[in-house]
């Protein structure tokens, strides 16, 4: 059976870049493109909050991230010390590193992508009952209505609050859910 457990606890043998993408795409959804724009320099392990340029949006953000991502972070910034925090040249290169891990885990054929983590972060969010407002700002969706474009203040300590409804079923052994979830 594979669960997110599986995926997790197989990243033990990679190497620091890989393991910090996909534990930033897993609890924070961000796109592949606003990953890449990450600069150590942008990261306050502190106040749990990193920024970042999204070309989407055509914006520089601030989000919270999960506490979950602290030591990972940190032993990244260990590592790179300055500069960007992932090692990829395009969004195209961290896409075949996504794929060669799952085929590597030998469930590629179930479809899993790179987008797979943002849609489950995504799906989880919404069924741990988060705010869909506060979702949308976590991964950088445009937020449509007005009353959250300009009455509803999102701020970084509202994002922290929300977040702490995050407490993914890693360990689920049920694979019909895991694929549901990263299917979503």
């Amino acid at each position: 059976m594979v669960s997110v457990e599986y995926i997790i606890e197989n990243l033990n043998d990679k190497n620091s870049n890989f393991k910090t993408l996909v534990y930033l795409a897993f609890y924070t959804g961000l796109r592949p493109y606003d990953m890449l724009s990450i600069r150590v320099e942008d990261i306050d392990l502190e106040e749990g909050e990193l920024r970042y340029y999204s070309p989407k949006r055509k914006k520089h953000r601030a989000i919270a991230f999960h506490l979950e991502l602290k030591p990972i972070l940190q032993e990244r910034i260990n590592e790179v010390k300055k500069g960007n925090l992932l090692n990829y040249n395009s969004v195209e290169n961290h896409g075949r590193a996504a794929v060669r891990y799952f085929k590597d885990l030998g469930i590629y054929d179930k479809g899993y992508t790179a987008k797979t983590f943002r849609k489950t972060f995504i799906t989880l969010c919404k069924r741990l009952g988060m705010d869909s407002s506060i979702i949308a700002e976590l991964v950088g969706h445009e937020l449509k209505s007005t009353a959250d474009r300009f009455y509803n203040n999102i701020t970084l300590d509202v994002m922290k609050r929300e977040l702490e409804k995050f407490n993914p079923p890693i360990k689920s052994s049920d694979e019909r859910l895991l694929h549901q979830l990263l299917e979503s």
